[in-house]
C-alpha cells in the first residue's frame, strides 16, 4: 500500500478506461483497492512519462504539475468515486494523498479483462460485456438443450439431463454476473 498523489484525469481522458502511474508496463491491468473502505477497481494502467508529462504540465494549463518518481496516480473522477469518492492532492503534494493498493493482475487474464470493461466509465463498454456475458450463457443453454433433444435416455444422457446440466449452468450463469459486476460509486461527486 502507498500514500498517493492523486491528480485529475485530462478532460480528454475522463471517459477512457484506464489510469496514469510508474512502476508497470503500459496497459497492464492492475486492481487499485481503498482498504479504508474496502472498495476497488480493475483497469488499465498506462505508464506516466516525459511525453505524458509535457502535455499535462502543459504551461497554459490550470492544473496541478506532476513530477516523476512521486507516487501519482492520474486518476478519473468516475475510478474516484468507485474508490470512495475522494479529491485530489492539493499543490502541496501532501495534503489529500490517498492510501491505494495497487496490484498488476495477470494470472485468470479473460477473468480480469472482463472485470475491467464492467469497471470502465464509458456505459457502451459496459453494456457489451453484460451483452457478451449474456450470449456466452444463452450459447451454453442452447448446447444444452441440443444434447437433450440427440441423445437417447439412459447412458451418457443421465450426466446432462440429470443434476449436472443445470447445476453447470447456473453456476456459469452466477460466475458471469460476478465478472459483469460495476463498480458501486459515491452518489455525487464535487470534484473534476
Amino acid at each position: 500500500m502507498t500514500k498517493f498523489i492523486i491528480r485529475a484525469a485530462l478532460h480528454d481522458e475522463a471517459n477512457e478506461g484506464w489510469i496514469w502511474t510508474e512502476g508497470f508496463q503500459s496497459r497492464s491491468l492492475v486492481e487499485i483497492s481503498n482498504r479504508d473502505n474496502g472498495r476497488s477497481v480493475i483497469c488499465q494502467t498506462r505508464k506516466l512519462d516525459n511525453n505524458f508529462l509535457k502535455v499535462y504540465n502543459a504551461e497554459n494549463a490550470c492544473r496541478r504539475k506532476i513530477k516523476l518518481n512521486q507516487d501519482t496516480i492520474v486518476i478519473s473522477s468516475w475510478y474516484r468515486d468507485a474508490l470512495g469518492g475522494f479529491d485530489t492532492t492539493d499543490e502541496d503534494d501532501v495534503t489529500g494523498r490517498v492510501v491505494l493498493d495497487v496490484c498488476q493482475r495477470r494470472s485468470l487474464r479473460p477473468w480480469w479483462q472482463m472485470r475491467a470493461a464492467s469497471h470502465h466509465p464509458d456505459i457502451v463498454v459496459r453494456l457489451g460485456v453484460r451483452l457478451g456475458g449474456i450470449g456466452i450463457w444463452l450459447g451454453l443453454l442452447s448446447i444444452w438443450l441440443g444434447l437433450l433433444s440427440v441423445v437417447a435416455p439412459g447412458g451418457c444422457a443421465k450426466l446432462i439431463t440429470g443434476v449436472s446440466g443445470p447445476v453447470v449452468l447456473l453456476l456459469t450463469g452466477a460466475l458471469l454476473i460476478a465478472a459483469c459486476w460495476p463498480p458501486r460509486t459515491s452518489p455525487v461527486s464535487s470534484h473534476a
